[in-house]
């Protein structure tokens, strides 16, 4: 299996077409492959509280992308008024909050004439900021393994939580490349299944060696010393 970089996005779950934005229903998953497409966003923010998308990160760069199609018709009251519906849509995701005070001040910094090519221009580097961010930490926190480690990770902190390769499992994902990691070894995550349904999904789809193991089995697993690290958050 070929391995991509640490920077290329793995998984294609968020797609920016100038006009929408298409997010890779996570509810379905591992069995189906289901796509949402958000032409607003109000849309934008329904997919956020329903869970089509979730991670602190990649709600974010969705709220971004969603307020870059508030702009659409050059009028700054669109994005004044979408933006509080975007912020209730995960009240606690800090991202989100980051996220739509950056792309007011782009609103407010320019003229109406420019704000749809404005908005979309910050709402693409936003993204792509966050494609550096996860390459950069995983690149950092693979450094601190040791060689042929096994680890336990808990719930979904890779691509699908990020725009990139992810937090936890990005830098599962760089030592792997590296040789630091051998074996990882990835929680249920009880009650809604991340660790089961979408952790242990990318780590197969990126040839990964990995074995799902019930949340309670992992206090097991490190008593009889067969794991090196835990990596989460």
């Amino acid at each position: 299996m070929t391995k991509k970089p640490l920077r290329e996005d793995p998984i294609k779950h968020i797609v920016w077409k100038r006009d929408r934005l298409q997010v890779l229903d996570q509810r379905y998953l591992p069995r189906t492959l289901k796509f949402v497409t958000c032409r607003t966003a109000a849309e934008v923010a329904k997919a956020t509280r329903d869970m089509v998308l979730r991670g602190a990160p990649l709600i974010g760069c969705a709220a971004a992308y969603g307020m870059a199609l508030a702009a659409r018709r050059n009028r700054l009251k669109d994005v004044l008024a979408a933006e509080p519906v975007l912020r209730r849509a995960r009240p606690t995701a800090v991202n989100l909050m980051h996220a739509l005070d950056h792309m007011l001040e782009v609103a407010k910094a320019g003229p109406e004439a420019s704000l749809s090519k404005r908005m979309a221009a910050a709402a693409v580097t936003y993204y792509e900021d966050d494609l550096g961010f996860n390459a950069r930490m995983a690149t950092l926190g693979a450094r601190l393994l040791k060689k042929g480690s096994k680890v336990i990770t808990h719930c979904n902190a890779g691509a699908l939580a990020t725009a990139g390769i992810g937090t936890a499992v990005g830098m599962i994902r760089a030592g792997w490349l590296s040789g630091k990691i051998s074996h990882v070894y990835p929680c249920e995550t009880r009650p809604y299944l991340q660790g089961a349904r979408l952790t242990l999904w990318e780590l197969m789809a990126a040839g990964i060696p990995s074995t799902l193991i019930t949340d309670n089995m992992a206090a097991h697993l490190m008593k009889t010393k067969k794991i090196d690290a835990v990596i989460v958050g």
